[in-house]
């Protein structure tokens, strides 16, 4: 899982290490104090500091549709008026009444509420446990 104990030395009375410091391997550690067992507690007092990294990672682009702004009349008259509204074929196979909806389906949608590219911004967050 690419996580690294930064803690080394024994935290116990008893000798071994109970307490820890981990984090993940690209995450760094600036300072780390263990103080004896004994001086407070039969566990040692671990102090330190870590560095983080407060840059935003980049914005993302999304390409979306405003389908907001689609008159539903309009788009009502224009499948009314399509291939879509005729009956199928007899004997048409699954693929010849699927592609004519993909394509009328995806040139009114072209039309009506053309792709675009918007910008959203990366949500940061930092928790610290």
């Amino acid at each position: 899982m690419d996580l690294q104990q930064h803690v080394t030395e024994a935290t116990h009375i008893s000798g071994g290490i109970l307490d820890h410091v981990i984090t993940h391997t690209n995450f760094s550690v600036d300072y780390l104090h263990v103080d004896p067992p004994e001086i407070i507690f039969d566990h040692s007092v671990i102090t330190g500091s870590l560095l983080v990294d407060h840059s935003s990672p980049p914005p993302t682009t999304r390409v979306v549709r405003s389908w907001k702004t689609v008159d539903g009349t309009v788009l009502r008259l224009a499948i009314t008026g399509s291939l879509l509204s005729q009956p199928p074929p007899p004997n048409a196979s699954p693929y010849d009444l699927f592609a004519p909806h993909y394509q009328t389906l995806r040139e009114l949608a072209d039309f009506l509420a053309p792709e675009h590219a918007v910008c959203i911004p990366a949500a940061t967050s930092v928790s610290v446990v």
